[in-house]
């Protein structure tokens, strides 16, 4: 709905103009502008979300602001671009999504390397177990609980 508006809206608009007396055209044709407005304001506000969403990915919420950073800015790129130009803001989209990128990437490296801290002391143990006492497992594998 929204894509219709903001492609076919002027045209239709205008026509419906045509239907109303001379004297009202001039008067409701600042509700057509604010009505345009709002639909085009609908767009804006997934690029400021998008914006927004990356920023707090990279500081307070790394994981969930990140994913919506990327889908809100994949969704305000794809209506800038079937608007047909009438419509800007796609750096800001940009932004909103290369912030996104970066905090999911920095949050799956940080998941790789906790896991690398916790899983390197079990490793460790176990390959000293083996090393030390080979008669034996179960009493090296319960030292390691």
């Amino acid at each position: 709905m929204t894509l219709f508006m903001l492609l076919e809206g002027p045209g239709w608009v205008e026509r419906g103009y045509g239907l109303l007396p001379e004297a009202k055209q001039e008067r409701w044709r600042p509700v057509g502008r604010d009505i345009y407005r709002t639909v085009g304001g609908y767009v804006n506000g997934n690029l400021l979300i998008s914006l927004i969403a990356g920023i707090l990915g990279l500081t307070f919420f790394p994981v969930v602001g990140s994913i919506i950073a990327v889908v809100t800015a994949s969704m305000a790129k794809k209506e800038i671009l079937q608007s047909a130009g009438r419509l800007g803001g796609e750096g800001m989209a940009t932004a909103g999504q290369v912030l996104g990128w970066i905090g999911i990437a920095l949050g799956a490296i940080g998941l790789c390397v906790g896991g690398f801290i916790v899983a390197l002391p079990f490793c460790l143990g176990f390959f000293a177990i083996l090393n030390n006492s080979s008669s034996s497992l179960l009493p090296g594998l319960l030292a390691l609980l």
